[in-house]
């Protein structure tokens, strides 16, 4: 089974490519269109919102034309919106058009790093940075569920920009030299880091959106 991945922005691209294998490991990334042949994945980032519209259009489009793709995942994050109203604004765009596969959406909700925060064993709980306590303190992420997390502030930051600058709080302050920047988030491809999410989901049952991602390449 092949699969026409649309994601978010450039560090999903990144991240997915390490993560699909990791569902599926009999899935593998090809970076060009012209080397797909059986169990393959393409990946192509959607530029973030509202740009992904015009991407997702092209890519069922491409799917239709190609005829070797088996099914097309979109994912996007639903920043300021519910899981709801997010998963309905894609389901009502992409039926208006039609798509000769299966098509499979993802809500990262509220985004990638809200997912991130997932792994219960990334935060050095002794830090000595004082505005990551505070942020502790506010809602810690090690013991309740990521995707509720609101904005520290809210006139100033969103909460999906917050689950951010947490993640990044977080990084930089367990490892000397490792941070992170969504163009390169290289820690959460890590295999490890993968295993650490599916452990919260399997032992909380936080973070449940990411369920979508293992359901969407696990056949």
């Amino acid at each position: 089974m092949n699969y026409y991945v649309i994601v978010e922005g450039l560090g999903e691209k990144y991240v997915y490519k390490s993560w699909i294998p990791q569902v599926n490991p009999s899935l593998s990334y090809v970076s060009d269109l012209s080397k797909v042949q059986d169990n393959n994945f393409y990946i192509i980032s959607g530029g973030g919102y509202p740009n992904y519209f015009k991407i997702i259009e092209d890519g069922i489009n491409e799917v239709n034309q190609l005829g070797f793709f088996h099914k097309l995942v979109i994912s996007v994050d639903a920043e300021e919106m519910t899981y709801n109203e997010k998963f309905t604004e894609i389901y009502n765009y992409i039926n208006q058009f039609c798509c000769s596969v299966e098509i499979k959406i993802i809500i990262q909700y509220y985004c990638l790093e809200s997912w991130g925060l997932g792994n219960q064993t990334l935060p050095r709980r002794n830090t000595t940075d004082e505005e990551l306590r505070s942020y502790y303190l506010f809602f810690d992420v090690t013991k309740s569920d990521p995707e509720l997390l609101p904005s520290i502030d809210p006139k100033e930051i969103t909460r999906a920009q917050f689950s951010y600058k947490y993640l990044h709080k977080i990084i930089i302050d367990r490892y000397t030299g490792i941070t992170y920047v969504k163009s390169n988030p290289k820690i959460l491809a890590h295999s490890s880091y993968f295993c650490q999410l599916m452990n919260r989901v399997k032992s909380t049952n936080h973070i449940s959106s990411i369920n979508q991602f293992v359901e969407a390449f696990s056949h």
